[in-house]
């Protein structure tokens, strides 16, 4: 199983958003071919954006969303025990 891992909003290097129609044709990629549709939301999950995920503003609905220290700011751990 493969998966593309795609920062939907890129902030590391100054703003970068995607022009037009790119996340949801790279999703369409992904179904077509099996490949899993991941969105790295650690910066811009939990309505950073004003929507909940990022990905939400392109239209596109991922397989798998990394959240990591959105959830809790990387003080409090929110995995399971």
């Amino acid at each position: 199983m493969a998966a593309l891992i795609v920062e939907p909003i890129q902030a590391e290097g100054g703003i970068r958003i995607p022009q037009g129609d790119y996340l949801t044709e790279a999703q369409a990629l992904c179904h077509k071919h099996g490949t899993l549709f991941v969105l790295d939301e650690v910066q811009t999950g939990m309505y950073r954006t004003g929507r909940f995920l990022a990905g939400h503003h392109f239209g596109v609905e991922p397989d798998m969303v990394v959240l990591a220290k959105a959830l809790s700011g990387g003080l409090v751990p929110s995995a399971p025990y």
